[in-house]
């Protein structure tokens, strides 16, 4: 019997956001489909890293439907032993999200939110932001900021941002669903629409930890970021 709190975790893949962008290789195409070193799909890589942690006990994509068939012919063939469960998702991520939680059977003590086109998130980064999580009530993984960052009007130099204070945000983040679902709707009932979960939390009036991540986490975008994945599962798989 575990002696943590219990954790669902949500992928939410619905949105146009999934598609390569640019004109390199696999342009307009899905990320989550496009075939890494390994031999295993994005989606997959990404939802067996989640599934590798022991904190996770279930996981829930939030899907297109046209994208079913797919997804479900790729969990079968990767993840067919795991509670994985396929939902509708909404016409944006905050609403994907919420359909996700709210068909789940019983509620968790707490949320995961991963994004589907994040392959390489080492399981110690996955456990220790799940245990900061269970210990504040909301956690994220992030990145200091190493380049120096300029803030801009047009085409301008506004000013230079103190980049100690700057942190890249990446997934997963874990929340109680308490605050998360307090903040879904907070933010639904302002018309607020966030980038990722955190900031939605944030908009609630939530205090957010953060846990150093890993470079390696990196959210597949464009082909840029496809030839870096290469690279990174020669160097690590």
């Amino acid at each position: 019997m575990s002696t943590f709190p219990s954790l669902a975790a949500v992928v939410p893949c619905a949105g146009s956001g999934e598609r390569m962008v640019g004109s390199g290789a696999g342009a307009g195409e899905s990320k989550l489909f496009i075939e890494l070193p390994s031999g295993r799909p994005v989606l997959a890589e990404a939802m067996l890293a989640l599934l590798e942690s022991e904190y996770c006990q279930s996981l829930t994509l939030a899907i297109r439907e046209q994208d079913r068939e797919p997804i479900q012919n790729l969990v079968e063939t990767f993840c067919k032993s795991a509670s994985v469960h396929l939902v509708s998702g909404g016409a944006t991520r905050q609403e994907s999200v919420l359909r996700a939680i709210e068909s789940l059977g019983k509620d968790p003590d707490f949320i995961l939110v991963h994004d589907g086109a994040r392959p390489m998130c080492p399981k110690v980064d996955i456990d220790q932001v799940c245990q900061k999580a269970f210990a504040t009530g909301a956690a994220i993984l992030a990145c200091p900021a190493t380049s120096t960052v300029k803030l801009t009007e047009g085409e301008n130099v506004e000013s230079t941002i103190d980049r100690s204070k700057v942190w890249l945000a990446q997934t997963p983040q874990v929340f109680s669903i308490e605050i998360l679902l307090d903040s879904l709707e907070k933010a639904s009932k302002a018309q607020y629409s966030g980038t990722d979960e955190s900031s939605l939390v944030e908009f609630a009036g939530y205090p957010v930890a953060i846990v150093r991540g890993s470079s390696t986490n990196i959210k597949l975008t464009d082909a840029g970021d496809l030839e870096l994945l290469k690279g990174l599962y020669a160097k690590t798989k």
